[in-house]
């Protein structure tokens, strides 16, 4: 399993879109823990990649989001999002 910790929002300065995941908000909260006040992660991956993880509809609660959009600096970001949550 891929190894990752949230981290504050701060290391993500600078990271932009790289890619989007599908899958609804219980199943993330149940892989990474509650997002932040702005319903976003920030992750850090043993490796070093930073990658957040983000909705962009307005309008709608977070909790019936299934379209996320996956931030970094690069798109290994996406990669290390997908090994989290078991997509290869």
């Amino acid at each position: 399993m891929t190894e990752f910790q949230v981290v504050k929002s701060s290391k993500a300065d600078g990271t932009w879109y790289q890619g989007c995941i599908l899958i609804d908000f219980p199943t993330l909260v149940s892989i990474f823990g509650y997002p932040d006040i702005d319903g976003e992660w920030t992750l850090e991956f043993t490796e070093g990649t930073i990658a957040t993880l983000y909705g962009t509809e307005v309008g709608i609660n977070k909790e019936d989001i299934t379209h996320w959009h996956v931030g970094g600096f690069s798109k290994d970001a996406v990669k290390r999002v997908n090994e989290a949550i078991g997509r290869r």
